[in-house]
């Protein structure tokens, strides 16, 4: 088995999800939370499976295991929660083109990973913060790993975190410290920001 490519679905509604693959040869079974699913169409390259809506908010796994006893696991990525990574790539300050450069530097980092969508710097200047340039959103943020972060916006601007932001766009833990000059409350923390 050599790779399972992400699956998006929304958790407030079911769905049937498709799973593309390669070289998913010989029988093979797929649980989701621990419990079996019955597949549709399972060929060596791709497999479907339903999935009911839920109201829980979380990321499930799903895990496909071989005849062999081979496992590959497959967490499901849900468009209900924002996430949030740290760049596995340094910065200087000056390096980034002000915020949207900032902006644009995650959502290519996000891309390297094999990440979709766009992404916001958690950085402040004297331009903008988070407080001011972070859209509210329905429902909270993860980290890639899926641990909670935050139930929404105001829950993430109020100083305190879940789980610290420490998994970088590829699930690695990193340990070097951040400098974003955000206060609490998703502020601008002071004029050090290298004229932005």
């Amino acid at each position: 088995m050599d790779s399972l490519s992400p699956v998006v679905v929304k958790l407030s509604e079911a769905a049937t999800i498709d799973v593309v693959g390669s070289n998913l040869i010989g029988a093979y079974t797929v649980t989701l939370d621990g419990s079996p699913v019955t597949l549709v169409n399972p060929t060596t390259t791709s497999f479907s499976f339903d999935m009911v809506a839920s109201a829980v908010q979380e990321i499930v796994p799903v895990v496909m295991t071989l005849a062999n006893g081979q496992t590959a696991s497959l967490p499901l990525d849900y468009k209900d929660f924002s996430r949030a990574f740290v760049t596995s790539t340094q910065y200087m300050a000056g390096e980034l083109g002000g915020l949207s450069g900032a902006d644009a530097l995650c959502t290519s980092r996000a891309a390297a990973a094999g990440l979709v969508g766009s992404y916001r710097a958690w950085l402040a200047d004297s331009t903008g913060s988070p407080a001011t340039r972070f859209a509210p959103v329905s429902s909270g943020y993860v980290r890639l790993d899926g641990a909670l972060l935050a139930n929404d916006l105001p829950d993430l601007l109020d100083g305190y975190v879940v789980a610290p932001l420490n998994i970088n766009e590829f699930g690695t833990v990193e340990t070097n410290l951040v400098w974003t000059n955000v206060a609490a409350g998703g502020t601008v923390e002071g004029s050090n920001h290298c004229s932005d």
